[in-house]
């Protein structure tokens, strides 16, 4: 039977991050998409009270699992009231660019806040899911204290999939 229990008994996070609800996704486990978002919401039973939650600001059921919570709310995506905004640039060389700004303090592990200010990102992989998920990845890391360059580097080396939202020229076409 499948199950609707996060496989983690006893951990308190003091970080979450919850990147979304997609209705097939993971069906092997879970068997029902209500099963699935029973399992994430059992997720925030392991967050500790008060703690960041990263999630992207798009994702309605992820929105509304977080302001039921008695946690931070650390919004990722395009919205005017977002806590980590994203804006893609346009692509160069053959990947992804965007920048994400954040207007207040960002909520760090320990409580403290890192200075609002913005973060260039340049991957190599193209697409605007992919952009999300390096915007998650990023939001996390800074929110557990990483190097705004580490982070930087970090999604920058990260390797495009072989033939896979790749631009491959030959001659004039673009396959």
């Amino acid at each position: 039977m499948p199950s609707t229990r996060a496989e983690v008994h006893g951990l308190a996070l003091d970080l979450g991050v919850f990147t979304g609800l997609v209705p097939l996704e993971h069906l092997e486990y879970h068997g029902t998409f209500r099963n699935s978002i029973l399992t994430k919401y059992h997720f925030f039973d392991h967050i500790a009270y008060g703690v960041p939650v990263v999630y992207p600001a798009g994702d309605r059921p992820g929105r509304e699992l977080v302001r039921r919570r008695p946690v931070v709310p650390v919004s990722c995506g395009r919205g005017g009231r977002v806590t980590l905004r994203i804006d893609r640039l346009p692509v160069r060389g053959g990947g992804s660019r965007a920048v994400l700004t954040s207007r207040r303090p960002l909520p760090v592990v320990g409580g403290r806040g890192r200075s609002p200010g913005a973060l260039e990102l340049g991957l190599r992989v193209l697409g605007r899911p992919n952009v999300a998920n390096a915007a998650l990845a990023a939001t996390t890391a800074l929110g557990l204290g990483a190097d705004e360059e580490v982070v930087r580097s970090a999604l920058a080396s990260f390797p495009a999939p072989w033939r896979r939202m790749q631009i491959v020229h030959r001659g004039s076409r673009i396959e």
